[in-house]
């Protein structure tokens, strides 16, 4: 799959803008059907705008380590290397909007990261997912150490995957374990 830096917001606003023209274009009727359409895995245009308000509001671009990639202007993944050791990288958002093509995001999680982690020479990963994106990080392979003050699954291990001891500095991110129900066969994590 062919992968795009992106270097500046402009291309995801109009994405962004574009999408909310059309709702706005909308009867009531139809944007509380479009709406439903994604109360089981959140909408991603609400996530992409989220994402490049995080990454304004945080000055992450143009900066160095931090790097938005894209396929085909439909899936997203915004990350960031650290320089100070242990060396990270850290997933900060993956979506992917209406159009994309089956496997996009997984490419991107699971090729893309751990080739540009190893020209980085950075091994470690970390990353929360949100608590709709647990199962599909699960389903790449992912476990997690724990759960987040915000209730939230935490990772830190290799990009390949594998879990490792949390240094001191990562402990404070977890406070209980994560338990696991009924809902993983949906493909989600339980936070009972």
């Amino acid at each position: 799959m062919n992968v795009d830096i992106i270097t500046a917001p402009d291309a995801l606003q109009i994405i962004v803008a574009k999408y909310e023209s059309k709702v706005n274009a909308m009867s009531p009727e139809e944007q509380k059907e479009h709406k439903a359409q994604f109360k089981k895995t959140g909408n991603p245009y609400q996530h992409l705008k989220t994402a490049l308000l995080d990454w304004r509001v945080e000055e992450q671009w143009g900066k160095e380590g931090a790097v938005v990639a894209g396929i085909n202007n439909t899936t997203f993944i915004f990350v960031s290397f650290t320089k100070i050791e242990p060396r990270h990288v850290t997933i900060r958002h993956v979506m992917s909007i209406p159009g994309a093509q089956k496997g996009q995001a997984s490419y991107l999680v699971k090729d893309w990261l751990v080739q540009e982690a190893e020209q980085r020479n950075v091994e470690r990963l970390r990353f929360f997912a949100d608590k709709k994106a647990g199962g599909f990080y699960e389903k790449l392979g992912f476990t997690w150490h724990g759960i987040s003050k915000t209730g939230l699954p935490f990772y830190y291990g290799t990009v390949k995957g594998d879990l490792i001891d949390l240094p001191n500095a990562q402990q404070r991110f977890v406070v209980r374990e994560p338990v696991v129900s009924q809902a993983e066969q949906n493909g989600l994590i339980s936070f009972d």
